[in-house]
């Protein structure tokens, strides 16, 4: 976070937070998730510490979680149950109100 000592600005922290933090939570996760600490998916931790859960707004979710059909993901229906898929979503690194909704 030293850069922003010199840029007190939301790009530069919407840069070390995707760049540099993100890579960090999500590899810890997948550690802790394989030791029994956290959600064994390294995506559901990170929402958890992002407090994506708790946004007002799936704009604001720095990693937004979609349930999507199998027919949407193969073009058919194959009998499987809902699948969960997980997006960066960039944008949200860069948005201050990703931030203010942080709890």
């Amino acid at each position: 976070f030293l850069p922003l000592k010199e840029n007190k600005s939301i790009e530069m922290l919407g840069r070390i937070m995707y760049e540099q933090i993100l890579p960090l939570v999500l590899g810890w996760m997948k550690e802790a998730g394989q030791q029994g600490i956290f959600p064994k998916n390294p995506y559901e931790g990170a929402r958890m510490i992002f407090g994506d859960y708790q946004k007002s707004s799936p704009d604001y979710e720095m990693i937004l979680a979609k349930t999507v059909s199998e027919e949407e993901i193969f073009g058919q229906e194959l009998g499987m149950k809902g699948n969960i898929i997980y997006q960066i979503q960039r944008d949200a690194f860069f948005q201050i109100q990703s931030y203010l909704e942080l709890s």
